[in-house]
C-alpha cells in the first residue's frame, strides 16, 4: 500500500525547500535582464560622428565600405536607424520611429550574448531578450520599465516563468523541478515562500504553507493511491498533528510531542 507517511511528508517537504533555493536565482537573472536592457537602451541614445551615404546609383555602391558607426536618416533628416559600436566595442543595431524614440534595439555584448530589446511609443523597454552563458531570458516590462513577468530555460533545461510586483520582486514562480515535476510557489514581499504546490513524479499532488520565518507550518498530500494526509508542523519543523486515510477510507489521527513521541492516537492499534 502506498499511503503516505510523516517521513514521506517530510522529504517531499525538503525537495521543495531545494526548489525554492533554486528559484531565487531564475528570479535575480531576469531582474538583471531589466537592468541590461535600460543600459542597452541608454548607449543607443548616444551620439557622435558618422558617415552618410545617400542618392549613390547601383552601378556605383562598392563592395564594401567602413565606418564608425552608420546613421539612416529619413527625408526629413531624423535619425531612424543606426549602426555603431558602444564605447566597450559591442556592436548594436538601434531603430527609432518618426518622433525620434527608441523602439527596437539589436545588440552583442562583450562576451558574445545576444540581445534584442523592444520599446514602446514613449521610448521605454517593455520587452527584452537574451541568450547568456547558455539560458535564455524573456522579461516584459511595465510602462515605467518595472520587469513584471519573465521567462527563462537556464543551461541545465530547467525552465520557468516570474511574476513581479511593482518593485520588481518575484511574487509568483511557475516551473518545472529537475525530475520534471510541475510546481508553483507564492512568495511574500521579502521573496520567501509562503505557499507552494507541487504535482510529484509518481503523480501525487503536495501543497505547503510557511509562516513568516520561512518555517513549513501545513502539509497536504494525496498518495497515488488515493490517501490523503494533513499534518501540521511546529517551528522545529516536527510534525505534531497528523491526520490520514487509507484508500479504504478508514480515517487516522495522531498527537506528537516534540520528540516525535505518541500522545494520542485514534484508533488504537
Amino acid at each position: 500500500m502506498e499511503t503516505t507517511s510523516i517521513e514521506t511528508m517530510a522529504e517531499r517537504l525538503n525537495r521543495i525547500e531545494q526548489v525554492n533555493r533554486d528559484q531565487k536565482t531564475f528570479t535575480e537573472r531576469v531582474v538583471k535582464q531589466n537592468r541590461l536592457m535600460r543600459r542597452v537602451g541608454a548607449i543607443v541614445m548616444l551620439g557622435g560622428a558618422a558617415l552618410v551615404i545617400a542618392g549613390a546609383n547601383r552601378a556605383d555602391v562598392p563592395k564594401e565600405v567602413a565606418a564608425e558607426q552608420f546613421v539612416v536618416r529619413d527625408r526629413d533628416g531624423k535619425e531612424r536607424a543606426k549602426l555603431f559600436l558602444s564605447e566597450d566595442g559591442s556592436p548594436m543595431l538601434g531603430m527609432k520611429d518618426r518622433f525620434g524614440k527608441s523602439r527596437l534595439i539589436l545588440a552583442v555584448e562583450q562576451d558574445g550574448s545576444p540581445r534584442i530589446a523592444l520599446f514602446d511609443e514613449r521610448g521605454k523597454g517593455r520587452l527584452g531578450a537574451t541568450v547568456r552563458a547558455g539560458s535564455t531570458t524573456l522579461s516584459f516590462h511595465d510602462k515605467d520599465e518595472i520587469e513584471r513577468c519573465g521567462l527563462i530555460v537556464n543551461e541545465d533545461g530547467l525552465s520557468a516563468m516570474v511574476l513581479s510586483d511593482r518593485d520588481a520582486r518575484g511574487r509568483v514562480i511557475l516551473t518545472l523541478t529537475g525530475d520534471g515535476s510541475p510546481l508553483m510557489g507564492f512568495y511574500d514581499r521579502k521573496h520567501d515562500a509562503r505557499f507552494q504546490v507541487v504535482l510529484d513524479p509518481d503523480g501525487s499532488p503536495t501543497m505547503k504553507f510557511h509562516d513568516q520565518n520561512k518555517t513549513p507550518r501545513l502539509g497536504l498530500n494525496v498518495s497515488p493511491d488515493g490517501a490523503p494526509m494533513v499534518v501540521f508542523f511546529d517551528p522545529a519543523r516536527k510534525g505534531r498533528f497528523i491526520m490520514n486515510a487509507n484508500p479504504d477510507g478508514e480515517a487516522k489521527v495522531e498527537i506528537r510531542d516534540r520528540d516525535g513521541k505518541t500522545l494520542f492516537r485514534a484508533p488504537q492499534p
